[in-house]
């Protein structure tokens, strides 16, 4: 029997979105047979975070991945440090291996959800927190509201509440997070590689795409990047961090691809200038921080770990004298 044009034109398309969630479904869980967690499941409440630690020795130093990011963008950084200290890198709800949450990913559950964590996991405190991108979110929430247990923070480009607040073009952002978001339901990111992840070397490549094309990936992303606002007045509701806290801001030096859709024309130019205005405003918000452009793209940890390693060492002797004085 014979198609009509009409039942063609609706069924193709229906027909390629079933394959490609199909093949979507069938890669995620194939996936996670392949790359199994590196680290340990810490149960916060009926859901589990992946927690990966490593070395002894304080302050323990959290490190908080980027807004598609999980504990394989730190692997450098936490083998180098883990030579003199406690070094934990997590990925947060929904992301790496860690359960998805139904909760919207705002500061306040974010930042609840890493209280937890460690609680639950028993990391000591104090903790020296690095934040990569958009998890800057989280780590400037958990600060204030748990000053008593923070040595140091450390932002490695990252969207701070009232970075992300007044960031021009954030709604861009938003919106290709959330579009990457839908494709994934068929498929269409690990077919088109947006974020050119199969020009990683072959060791790092398939897990790479795995750990990022996933749809519990890029709903979570989407969801940081929808409650923007709702974080920025969460966090300014809460009290300001104190004047002797240490604070770093490293920030790149090459802005490319650090916005979705942006060339390197006069648009990129002025997001730039808005970028590295407000990177200084953190570090200088109270007088006592320090701001630093490192030769980078956005993601530092990932190109250009030797710079996250020199600054966390250094507060962390800073953390050491202070205490043996």
């Amino acid at each position: 029997m014979r198609m009509s044009r009409r039942e063609l034109i609706f069924g193709i398309p229906l027909l390629l979105c079933a394959l490609g969630a199909g093949f979507q479904w069938g890669m995620t869980r194939w996936e996670a047979q392949r790359f199994p967690a590196p680290g340990r499941m810490v149960d916060i409440g009926g859901r589990r975070l992946h927690l990966l630690c490593a070395g002894a020795g304080a302050p323990t130093v959290i490190l908080e991945p980027s807004g598609l990011g999980s504990v394989l963008q730190y692997a450098a950084v936490q083998s180098a440090l883990a030579k003199d200290q406690r070094v934990c890198a997590y990925d947060r709800a929904g992301q790496g291996w860690s359960d998805p949450s139904p909760d919207p990913a705002d500061a306040l559950h974010l930042s609840a959800d890493l209280a937890a964590l460690l609680s639950r996991s028993g990391a000591p405190a104090p903790y020296l927190l690095v934040a990569s991108s958009a998890g800057g979110i989280t780590v400037d929430m958990y600060a204030r509201q748990h000053l008593d247990q923070v040595a140091g923070l450390v932002f490695l480009d990252a969207l701070t509440g009232e970075v992300a607040h007044s960031l021009p073009g954030i709604d861009r952002v938003t919106a290709a997070a959330c579009r990457a978001r839908t494709a994934s339901w068929f498929g269409l990111p690990r077919l088109l590689d947006p974020l050119g992840l199969r020009d990683l070397p072959p060791g790092e490549r398939a897990r790479a795409i795995a750990m990022t094309y996933r749809t519990s990936t890029l709903q979570t992303a989407c969801s940081i990047m929808k409650s923007i606002e709702d974080s920025y007045w969460q966090i300014a509701k809460t009290q300001p961090f104190p004047q002797p806290l240490p604070l770093v801001v490293l920030t790149h030096d090459d802005p490319a691809g650090i916005v979705p859709g942006l060339d390197d024309g006069k648009e990129l130019a002025e997001f730039e200038m808005f970028w590295q205005m407000l990177q200084q405003g953190v570090a200088h918000q109270k007088g006592y921080g320090e701001y630093r452009r490192v030769h980078s793209r956005h993601l530092i940890a990932t190109e250009n770990p030797d710079a996250v390693i020199e600054v966390v060492r250094r507060l962390s002797r800073i953390y050491r004298a202070a205490g043996s004085a």
